[in-house]
């Protein structure tokens, strides 16, 4: 009887813990390297929100940090994709568009706007 309530705890346990992580592999990448880029430079991201399914581009991604999707607000979300950056004549950027520092995990590390522009 004893080894048999251990098993279904056993199992029940080891189904929560599999559950666990695979909904914390779609949110989190793995702890190796959070972004796909290591460097220390600025770099493009691309972004794609594991609760809600939102896409978003930054040109201000930066290696193992996220930024907060718009819709949920909820943890941060890491880059799936990031390329360096091209030179101002060939990008395709918006430099008028803000970027919202308050989202932004980089920012809130350095206490100041990552991109060198104003605090918002």
């Amino acid at each position: 009887m004893r080894s048999v309530v251990f098993a279904v705890l056993r199992t029940a346990r080891t189904s929560a813990i599999l559950s666990y992580r695979s909904v914390r592999s779609k949110a989190m990448p793995p702890k190796a390297g959070l972004t796909p880029y290591q460097g220390k430079s600025r770099c493009f991201g691309e972004f794609k929100c594991p609760v809600c399914n939102r896409k978003w581009q930054s040109a201000n991604s930066w290696a193992n940090m996220g930024q907060k999707c718009e819709n949920c607000k909820g943890d941060f979300v890491y880059p799936y994709k990031q390329t360096q950056l091209l030179k101002p004549d060939e990008d395709h950027i918006n430099r008028n568009k803000d970027h919202p520092q308050d989202k932004c995990q980089k920012c809130r590390q350095l206490g100041r706007p990552c991109n060198g522009g104003s605090w918002r």
